[in-house]
């Protein structure tokens, strides 16, 4: 079609009916959701199903494994995820670190935190007749929970 000079035209292009996906492995979920959402906005109609696993090698928050990556998928295609919980540790047993030091009792307390990689909250409750001791824990010895929860130990100051 013939038009005159100096009308605006608007064109469209295709930009084909696949879509390169790059490995998102250890990355935030966060980041391949950006990647989805910017190529949902040019009409590629993807979607990211979400599942949750617990990991002693990759962070919380942070993709453990996608189905497909550095591959082409078609319009709207499913990128299936895990996504880590953390690494899941077993709970001590904190009552078995009393002394007759709040101080002492603390120091063997944070030193456990530390190398069971577990999150601890220690508070010191007045109980003149228990110094020193380890009064109650927040979850249960033996069990396993996430490295990232929290865990409150109090001790008798």
């Amino acid at each position: 079609q013939i038009v005159e000079q100096g009308t605006d035209l608007t064109m469209f292009y295709s930009l084909g009916n696949e879509i390169t996906v790059a490995s998102y492995v250890g990355q935030a979920i966060t980041t391949l959701q950006r990647f989805v959402d910017t190529q949902n906005q040019m009409k590629a109609y993807l979607s990211i199903n979400v599942s949750y696993s617990y990991s002693a090698s990759v962070a919380v928050n942070k993709i453990i494994s996608q189905s497909v990556r550095d591959a082409k998928v078609g319009i709207g295609s499913t990128i299936d995820v895990i996504v880590s919980l953390g690494n899941l540790v077993t709970v001590p047993d904190f009552t078995s670190l009393s002394t007759s030091s709040a101080i002492d009792t603390y120091n063997a307390v944070s030193a456990q935190c530390t190398t069971s990689k577990l999150t601890c909250q220690i508070l010191f409750t007045d109980d003149d007749s228990q110094i020193g001791a380890v009064l109650s824990q927040s979850q249960v010895a033996g069990v396993n929970i996430a490295d990232t929860t929290v865990v409150e130990i109090r001790i008798a100051d």
